[in-house]
Formats: C-alpha cells, structure tokens, sequence
C-alpha cells in the first residue's frame, strides 16, 4: 500500500537536503526514485532540486499543465519513491 509522507518546516530547515537523502537511500537499496520540483523554481535552474550546502540533483519540473500521476505511470523501471520539492508552487487542478 503507498504512504504519504509530508514534511514542512521554515526555511533553512532541511527540507531538500532531507529529499536528497531519502533518494540516497533508496539507491543504495537498488530501488528506483523520481524525484519532482516546481517548474518556477529558478534559483539554481529549471528542473534542478538544490541544497544551500551545495548538494543538487536534476528532477522532472512541474507546470501548470503537469499531470504528476501521468509522468509517474510513463516511467520505466516504475518508482518505488515519488518525491517532490518546493510543492508550495504547485497550483491545484479540478478533478476529473
């Protein structure tokens, strides 16, 4: 069964450093990750999920028109781990 996990903080709290760990982990388990950022997110680069320690790593942006769950089913091997970052710029969509 999938799990939801959600975690907030201020800034400079480790948040993204914490998202870089996780994927870490599930590498070194042999288990494939995905990992999403907000398509606005500029401050390093578009589609780029980076610490203030240095550390980065490329990520599927995400825009308006991104269907998260879609990208996700197109990927092959399929992730054992779906993370995403600076979900405060995700926009909300009607349901279907």
């Amino acid at each position: 069964m999938a799990q939801l996990f959600f975690r907030y903080g201020v800034m400079n709290s480790g948040k993204t450093i914490e998202i870089l760990k996780v994927a870490h982990n599930y590498e070194e388990q042999n288990k494939s990750v995905a990992i999403f950022t907000s398509g606005i997110d500029n401050r390093d680069q578009v589609g780029v999920v980076s610490s203030r320690i240095g550390l980065k790593r490329d990520a599927t942006p995400v825009f308006s028109d991104t269907n998260i769950f879609e990208e996700v089913k197109k990927l092959d091997p399929r992730p054992n781990c779906v993370l995403l970052d600076e979900s405060q710029f995700l926009e909300k969509s009607p349901c279907f």
